[in-house]
């Protein structure tokens, strides 16, 4: 192609805008098709919207770039002037090209001289951001990654519905209500599902996992539910029906006393005759290797942890984890936490260092007390010793104490989230069940 620099630069120029159209018009069909489809959150749903807006902006602007280039190429086509650019249509159409840049206040024209007031990469790079409830997508987690769900907050322990009938049955009470609700802003949703770090695949309100071995407080959980007469037709038409199940050593004692241990989860191709049940490393391997099958492998953790079912058995599972937690004895101490502290906040920090690391909680919660005493040394060594205006002064300095020394994953972050769910900083203000 000959020409002048000015006239190869348009026709180089009207090519770009050309494919920059056709892809705009693209991204456009796939927002239109996501909003029409997929699952949003509302605020995420708004995203989506404004980006249609800037979308249909870049689309008017580049159009009128092409239609000025268009002209100008026209210009240039049918000049007849040894030196086009000479020629005064071809410079009033430069000059309408040059009225049109200045109309879209161009932010990206750099060597090309392209024309747009909306970055179009950025578009594609936002709308990568906004992820559906139902569909999984990759996480960047360390050195790996993997898939995860967004957490979209439809089914969580704060919304639900469950717990009028539970405090009315005498089963939970207010306060264990107001503790396991504010745990919802530091651990997941009773449909989190992830598989992106250390663990083949976490998922619940708890975060209880299936570790490479197969094993874990997961499949412990699944076993229970599937076990349990009242819910065992839920995990089969979840779980079972897509290839899930729990297997497990069992010993009965000589009182037909049934003990398990060792629940391991496997995964049994269901569309593969004679497929052979795998788990651990090898059911990672397929997660982690088969992006196309992601949804199908992961979507019934999801989908159990939608059902009232299971949400009823991780709401009762997490309060037996509140109730074992405060029921531990500090390091070096004869009498359980619960002695030391019986406030909602307290009670709280506590359910929420032994959910990330339950490990340390013993420990950390005696290096509390041997501070506490440090500076109490004539309060009794015995909590149920102290009167209620010494319970009144000591609890909140053994919980400072303790927030101070908790040890796990972001515990100032995680103490912070506690601390703006509103619980009651009253002794005693933590109640459970009385009574038959």
């Amino acid at each position: 192609m000959t020409g002048s620099v000015a006239e190869l630069t348009n026709a180089k120029a009207l090519a770009g805008a050309k494919q920059r159209v056709d892809s705009l018009d693209s991204l456009g069909d796939e927002i239109k098709q996501n909003l029409a489809t997929k699952d949003y959150t509302a605020a995420d749903a708004d995203k989506l919207r404004k980006l249609q807006g800037d979308l249909s902006r870049a689309q008017t602007e580049t159009s009128s770039e092409i239609a000025a280039r268009t002209d100008l190429q026209s210009a240039y086509d049918a000049s007849t002037f040894a030196n086009k650019d000479a020629d005064p249509e071809v410079k009033a159409k430069q000059k309408a090209l040059a009225q049109v840049r200045a109309a879209n206040k161009p932010v990206m024209h750099g060597k090309d001289n392209l024309v747009n007031t909306v970055c179009q990469p950025c578009i594609q790079k936002d709308l990568d951001k906004i992820h559906d409830c139902n569909t999984t997508f990759y996480v960047k987690y360390g050195s790996s990654g993997g898939p995860t769900y967004k957490d979209c907050h439809e089914s969580t322990l704060k919304t639900y519905t469950g717990w009028d009938s539970l405090i009315h049955d005498n089963i939970k009470t207010p306060s264990e209500k107001n503790v396991l609700s504010a745990m919802s802003a530091n651990e997941g949703d009773f449909d989190s599902v992830q598989a992106y770090d250390s663990e083949v695949v976490t998922a619940g309100a708890m975060q209880k996992t299936v570790n490479p071995q197969g094993l874990g407080e997961l499949p412990t959980q699944l076993r229970q539910f599937a076990n349990d007469p009242a819910t065992s037709g839920v995990f089969d038409r979840v779980m079972g029906s897509k290839g899930y199940s729990v297997k497990s050593t069992v010993t009965t004692s000589a009182k037909g006393v049934k003990t398990y241990s060792d629940d391991t989860l496997y995964y049994t191709d269901p569309n593969k005759a004679g497929a052979t049940p795998i788990t651990g490393a090898a059911l990672d391997k397929l997660i982690q290797n088969n992006p196309e099958r992601q949804d199908e492998l992961l979507s019934p953790f999801r989908e159990l942890g939608r059902t009232p079912e299971f949400q009823r058995k991780q709401v009762l599972d997490f309060n037996d984890r509140l109730v074992g937690a405060v029921g531990k004895k500090p390091a070096g101490y004869n009498y359980p936490i619960s002695s030391y502290v019986s406030s909602e906040s307290g009670s709280a920090l506590v359910l929420d260092q032994d959910v990330n690391r339950p490990g340390f909680v013993k420990a950390d919660f005696g290096s509390a007390l041997d501070s506490f005493y440090a500076d109490n040394p004539t309060a009794p060594k015995n909590p149920n010793l102290w009167s209620a205006v010494q319970r009144a002064e000591y609890e909140p300095a053994i919980v400072d104490n303790y927030s101070a020394v908790r040890r796990g994953t972001d515990m100032a972050a995680r103490a912070t989230k506690l601390g703006a769910a509103g619980l009651s900083d009253a002794p005693g203000s933590l109640t459970f069940p009385t009574g038959p």
